[in-house]
């Protein structure tokens, strides 16, 4: 069993930074369920309510126990999975791409592909899970981001054109964009990746494959080459590259292992959760 809704901040002053919020709710039952965390550039809060996860390093074999307060950031190619158990309840503060650096003041590139604790998190959690409702969910959340933003650096040209790639699924030139920033390319791709995390070509490159997993997700019956030219792919083999590259599999691997992985365990992916706009 699955709940999702989406709540919406409600709060001009957080405009900047945050998207909206995703309420989430998954039962996994006695078994356990591996959900593939796939390259994308979703940068999100998870705020965990009840139950607890895992996430597995593919490379190591190893598994991490994900704390009640986890900022994860963006994945430039698939590297882990996520296990769960029982009931798991969460809510999710989706960001802006340079909010964890402007915000909270992450160097991003030493961050991502993975998670870190944002500061302060402890009383904020606490609140979370003794809220009466989602409304007052909403409220807290707000109120402990709103004390980072009264501190944080101003957002300039460069986030503002990261909001514009990530809006776009990527489908933006990255040339007339540091033009319109008053830079250079090179001074352009700096900045944004000390904010982001990534370089902008890269990350452009991850909001298309993203979208194009979630179009796949919603929408099961188009085929794959139908989704690269919605997805603005040269042709369906451009689509596959990127499949190769950052997923390390091909389009028709994905979708085998979305319903059935090898060893035999339910598997999904994560990415449709984060994708509704606000």
């Amino acid at each position: 069993m699955q709940f999702r809704q989406y709540l919406q901040p409600r709060n001009d002053a957080l405009s900047p930074w945050l998207i909206n919020y995703l309420h989430s709710e998954i039962d996994a039952g006695d078994n356990a369920v591996t959900f593939q965390i796939t390259a994308r550039p979703t940068l999100f809060i998870q705020f965990i309510l009840e139950g607890a996860h895992h996430v597995r390093d593919l490379a190591q074999d190893e598994l991490r126990e994900v704390p009640a307060v986890a900022l994860f950031t963006p994945y430039g190619y698939r590297c882990q999975e996520m296990l769960i158990t029982g009931k798991l309840r969460t809510l999710a503060a989706r960001l802006q791409p340079s909010a964890a650096h402007l915000l909270f003041g992450f160097e991003m590139p030493s961050q991502i592909n993975g998670f870190v604790v944002p500061p302060q998190s402890e009383r904020v959690i606490a609140e979370l899970c003794a809220a009466v409702d989602q409304d007052a969910m909403v409220k807290i959340a707000n109120e402990w981001l709103l004390t980072f933003s009264l501190t944080a650096k101003p957002k300039d040209k460069v986030a503002i054109a990261a909001d514009k790639i990530r809006a776009s699924n990527g489908a933006l030139e990255i040339a007339p964009l540091a033009k319109e920033a008053g830079c250079s390319d090179r001074h352009f791709q700096r900045i944004f990746t000390r904010q982001v995390g990534i370089p902008p070509k890269a990350y452009a490159r991850l909001c298309r494959l993203d979208h194009a997993i979630y179009m796949h997700e919603q929408f099961p019956t188009l085929g794959w080459s139908e989704i690269a030219y919605g997805c603005g792919y040269a042709d369906q083999s451009h689509l596959a590259r990127d499949f190769r590259a950052l997923q390390n599999e091909t389009p028709t691997q994905f979708s085998r292992y979305q319903w059935l992985g090898e060893d035999g365990r339910a598997h999904s992916t994560m990415s449709e959760l984060f994708k509704q706009e606000s």
